[in-house]
């Protein structure tokens, strides 16, 4: 469940079954039935098809998105390999300007930096006032 997961298209009133919800969001059948076991709550068992609120899909998908959600420090960049928020090693820390506009005229930059646990490759988008608060966070650890 990424990108192809818009709740938008889920009408809070309309009852779904497993299949429309499959097709809705471009998944498996049996990863929709999987879902029961995680919470998602169904009308009513001793109905055929198995049936669920609009209003209670949409609770369940917001609630395992915030499950997933992780809060990053300033200092941190998000590890894919570690599925973890990790810290880079000062030294490999690089900052690239895209060019971008962020806001009304702040610039976006390009954080770079190699996990400290895993050595994969870190990356982050930023705009150029939060890279002070980046830049003096970096000090204090390579000060510690």
């Amino acid at each position: 469940m990424g990108k192809m997961s818009n709740l938008n298209l889920v009408r809070s009133r309309r009852e779904y079954t497993y299949k429309e919800i499959a097709k809705l969001f471009n998944l498996n059948i049996r990863t929709v039935q999987s879902w029961r076991k995680e919470g998602l709550i169904i009308l009513d068992g001793t109905l055929k098809p198995v049936l669920v609120l609009g209003s209670e899909l949409k609770r369940f998908i917001k609630e395992k998105r915030d499950r997933k959600k992780r809060n990053l420090q300033p200092d941190e960049f998000y590890c894919l390999r570690c599925r973890e928020p990790r810290q880079s090693i000062p030294e490999k820390v690089s900052f690239i300007l895209t060019g971008k506009i962020v806001g009304r005229e702040k610039k976006q930059i390009k954080i770079t930096g190699v996990c400290s646990v895993c050595s994969c490759s870190l990356n982050r988008l930023s705009s150029e006032d939060k890279v002070k608060i980046f830049k003096n966070s970096q000090r204090r650890i390579a000060n510690v």
